[in-house]
């Protein structure tokens, strides 16, 4: 990891702690002063406001993230977002054998293709409830461990936020899409 270089000392700043997932104020060796992580797991550097308190935490889930891993992860470097879309074709390939089985098919059968769709969508919502617990930390790094611009911390969760306005409204177009591939 590159060191930043400031004239501040470390435990006047604050930055986002990977184990901890939250933004978390330094301490003097510029480790997580919170749960004594290691100082090349804090990651981007906030000043620490008057009276020594942290800026406002990140919400704890990013729904962009959640809902749409494929459009949100892309554009914030998280390419493992690009995983939910082959989850989701072959969910929707292993309801679709499910629901259309013939009756001839044993009893037996029935249980083992329905536990197994039931498995793999189980999985694609744990692991889109998993990205997006995960989003705001993961945009946080990708904002101020890279340097793709000095952007203010307020200015930066009003940006985020504007990605859920995107990528909800995206994921009910889906999901209707979705719905009436199904019921036609």
């Amino acid at each position: 990891m590159d060191t930043v270089i400031t004239d501040k000392r470390p435990e006047d700043t604050a930055g986002y702690c990977v184990y901890c997932n939250r933004i978390v104020a330094r301490d003097e060796a510029a480790g997580c002063a919170r749960a004594g992580h290691a100082p090349d797991a804090v990651r981007g550097l906030l000043d620490l406001q008057s009276g020594g308190s942290l800026p406002t935490p990140l919400p704890r889930m990013n729904w962009a993230a959640a809902l749409m891993p494929p459009v949100w992860g892309v554009a914030h470097g998280a390419w493992a977002g690009v995983l939910a879309f082959p989850l989701w074709l072959f969910l929707d390939s292993a309801l679709q054998a499910a629901a259309h089985m013939p009756a001839t098919v044993p009893t037996t059968g029935h249980i083992i293709v329905w536990s197994g769709a039931s498995v793999l969508a189980l999985g694609t919502i744990a692991f889109m409830y998993w990205f997006g617990f995960r989003g705001w930390g993961v945009a946080f790094r990708r904002r101020y461990d890279t340097g793709l611009g000095v952007l203010p911390y307020p200015q930066f969760l009003k940006q985020e936020r504007r990605w859920a306005w995107l990528c909800v409204p995206l994921f009910i177009v889906v999901m209707a899409l979705a719905i009436a591939w199904w019921l036609r």
